[in-house]
């Protein structure tokens, strides 16, 4: 069944870099570009006049701060929600506090859009509810076989090679052919975090985040398990943000 259309405003002082995301956008369902700004003022203009849900903010907008138009939104708009947009993985980090719901490093890419989009509608609550006896379980497809596995026993999901295994408490393992990504959105839905692109974790069982003395590698630690499971730089940011909601925090 169709969702709601999602009214998104692209703000960016690179023309080119809006058309691009303009055309990945029109490739994508119950998403309307509602208007175009080039900066600050513009972008104000276009959501006093009419209803935005998402707006898509390049960090770099000229000679102003994509942060600080971030810091307005969140005052004068409070319904209105922001992706940031970089080409400097470095600006997630320093952009946290302006609570985006996600950040895309420039040129972007399509699995990051929709996996960007899917956060934004899950914030906006636009899903259905489901039964909450069904969340506590799924279905995966396993050779021949459709097993039921009890979400609260998944300590993580790994993809490997040309096959996805889940890992479960006691050491038991189980391998499907789905792919990671079409495995991804039912696991959101139920309190999982993509933390790398071959990783997807429950974040209830997350302990702790480290990094190495430069600062530049991260993993996680989680409940049940001695492995150190990878975290991307560029997922460090949105972790942070969705435990934050959650009442946790790194720091």
């Amino acid at each position: 069944m169709p969702g709601k259309v999602l009214q998104v405003l692209l703000v960016d002082d690179d023309p080119s870099s809006r058309e691009e995301l303009k055309q990945h956008l029109a490739a994508i369902p119950d998403v309307s570009v509602v208007g175009e700004a080039g900066d600050t003022n513009a972008a104000i203009l276009q959501l006093r006049s009419q209803p935005v849900d998402l707006v898509f903010l390049d960090i770099e907008l000229g000679r102003d701060s994509g942060f600080r138009l971030a810091q307005h939104i969140h005052t004068a708009f409070p319904a209105c929600l922001v992706v940031f947009l970089t080409g400097h993985v470095d600006f997630a980090l320093e952009g946290y506090e302006y609570g985006p719901v996600d950040f895309l490093i420039k040129p972007v890419n399509l699995i990051r859009l929709e996996q960007a989009l899917l956060r934004v509608r899950e914030r906006l609550d636009l899903y259905p509810k489901e039964d909450a006896d069904e969340d506590l379980s799924i279905g995966i497809q396993s050779g021949h076989q459709l097993e039921i596995v009890d979400i609260r026993k998944i300590l993580y999901l790994e993809k490997r090679g040309w096959k996805v295994q889940l890992t479960l408490e006691g050491g038991e393992t189980l391998s499907t052919r789905e792919s990671l990504q079409s495995l991804e959105p039912d696991f959101l839905r139920r309190g999982f975090f993509r933390c790398h692109q071959s990783f997807l974790i429950p974040v209830r069982r997350i302990r702790s985040v480290q990094m190495d003395q430069t600062k530049n590698t991260y993993s996680i630690r989680l409940e049940g398990t001695d492995t150190p499971i990878p975290l991307s730089r560029d997922k460090v940011a949105p972790l942070r943000q969705l435990l934050s909601e959650r009442g946790m925090g790194i720091h």
